[in-house]
Formats: C-alpha cells, structure tokens, sequence
C-alpha cells in the first residue's frame, strides 16, 4: 500500500512539472505577441497621424479655393483662358502667374512647396508625369460653378492636389 502511495506523489509531481513547463512556454509566447504588437501600433499611429495631417491640409487648402469666387471662377473658366488652353488636364503647378497656383502655393508649409502637383480637368484626372516614387497624397474637389456668373457652357472642373 506504502509502495502505490509513492507511485503516485511521484507520478503527480512528473504531471506538475510537465504542466509548469507547458504554462512557461505559453506565457513567453504571449509576451512575444504582445511586445510585438505594441511596436507595431506604435510605427502604425505615426504614419496614421502624418497622412491625417496632410489629408487636413489638403482639404483646407481645396476647401479656399472651392470658397473664393475669384478662384472658383477662375476654375471653372480653365479652359477657356488663352494662358491655360493647353494645360488642363496636366499639372500646373509650374505655372506662372496664375492664381490658383499662387493661392496653393502660398497655403502650403515650405516642405511641401516644392513637392506638389495640382491638376484641373473636366471629367477625370490622370496622374501626373511628374510624381515621384514615394507615397503620393491627394485630394479633389468638383467646382461646378461660379455664382457671380451664369455660365451655360461652364462644365463643372475637378481641382486635384497631390503632396509628396
């Protein structure tokens, strides 16, 4: 009887043991989860804050000239413009003396003046030849009108901003 007693502390201890090593090696799996989901979410939140911020200033930036009847008309009347005949459709960023161009550039921070394109098209706009390999930001608004005028034969323009 003593000798099954003994066997059997012996055999429960071997099952603790087993168990032990078992609850180790699951518990260094899960801290290796979570220390890499806490770096992921950090790298993750940075890149999510800097396209949040550039997306904001985009849209206040596309939000000016949608508000500003010089602007807007000038939008809408694109094409018709003897300077700009030939651009619309392709970025005019480069343009001189315009004032969209003017207004877009003065409204952006200075690391971004450099590295923009701003196209104006009728229907849809094709990216630009001049986009760089790297993660390209954009962000349209359709004018339709001017209000001060009454133009029939205005077609609504797409204002399209891409920041690099």
């Amino acid at each position: 009887m003593v000798r099954f007693i003994y066997n059997k502390r012996k055999i429960n201890y071997m099952n603790k043991k087993g168990f032990i090593r078992t609850l180790e090696a699951v518990i260094a799996i899960l801290i290796v989860f979570v220390f890499i989901y806490v770096l992921m979410q950090g790298s993750l939140t940075t890149k999510s804050k800097t396209s949040d911020s550039i997306k904001s200033m985009q849209e206040e930036i596309l939000r000016g000239i949608s508000e500003s009847e010089s602007l807007r008309s000038e939008v809408v009347n694109f094409d018709k413009n003897e300077g700009t005949k030939n651009y619309l459709g392709a970025d005019i960023s480069t343009l001189s003396g315009n004032s969209i161009v003017e207004y877009v550039y003065d409204n952006l921070p200075t690391r971004f003046q450099q590295n923009y394109a701003l196209v104006i098209c009728e229907t849809s706009c094709g990216i630009p030849g001049s986009l760089p390999n790297k993660e390209v930001y954009t962000t349209a608004v359709v004018i339709t009108s001017s209000l001060e005028s009454n133009c029939p034969e205005c077609k609504p323009k797409i204002v399209r901003l891409w920041v690099w």
